[in-house]
Order: structure tokens, then C-alpha cells, then sequence
């Protein structure tokens, strides 16, 4: 899943919290996966603790290159209407620090979202 537009760049990350939602997929077990990107390259959701993305240099639709890390959505409402035909994927609100990009994604609609370096999920997923 990679940015369809870049509105902004962030030179200097921030190291604060900031709230944001991502999809997640249930697998067979029920345990919860990192969608698209993290299927190539997994990495552990480790609930509680703060998880580094892995950077690489990905390219927008429009062709623009940015450093890979979590897509994130800025707004709920948007959100909730991207995957609302899949039935495996849950809406987590997470923690996000250290974004470097803001932009838009599109697959149903199109939705506001950021990128960041580094992701916080909750301990207590419903």
C-alpha cells in the first residue's frame, strides 16, 4: 500500500506521541498481521511496545519517493470506509511518532494519511 499523493514532507520527525488508526488483518489463528508491505517482510506486533518500521525507499502514484514506514490514518471516519467490504481487517486505534510524510491513499476513497517511523499498539486489543 503506498501513497497515492505527498502533501507534505517532515524534515526533523517528531519524537511525540500523536493518535492515529491502522488496519489490521486477523489471520486463520485470530492473531493480528501488518497488512500489504509487511507480508513481504514481516515483522512482530508486539502489543505495548514501541515497533520501527523498516525503511526503504518506496514510490507515490504519482511517482514521487519517500522512506517506507507504518501508514497511518489521520482520520477515523476516512478509515473506517477503506476497508469496509473485509471482513478480516480490524481498525486499531495506535501511537504513532517520528512521521516523515503526510499524503493521500487510494483504493475505495480517499483517505488522509501520514507515515511514520515508529508505531504503538495498544496492550488490550478488542
Amino acid at each position: 500500500m503506498c501513497l497515492t499523493t505527498i502533501t507534505q514532507r517532515i524534515e526533523k520527525p517528531s519524537k511525540k506521541a500523536t493518535k492515529a488508526w491502522k488496519w489490521f488483518r486477523k489471520n486463520s489463528e485470530g492473531k493480528l498481521e501488518l497488512p500489504y508491505f509487511y507480508f513481504i517482510h514481516p515483522i512482530p506486533i508486539i502489543e505495548g511496545k514501541w515497533t520501527k518500521a523498516i525503511e526503504q525507499k518506496l514510490y507515490s502514484a504519482t511517482g514521487e519517493e519517500y522512506t517506507s514506514g507504518f501508514h497511518c490514518y489521520t482520520n477515523k471516519e476516512q478509515a473506517e470506509n477503506y476497508h469496509r467490504n473485509d471482513s478480516t481487517a480490524v481498525l486499531i486505534e495506535v501511537k504513532v511518532k517520528e512521521i516523515t510524510t503526510y499524503g493521500t491513499q487510494y483504493l475505495i476513497n480517499i483517505c488522509d494519511v501520514l507515515v511514520a517511523k515508529q508505531i504503538l499498539i495498544p496492550k488490550s486489543i478488542k
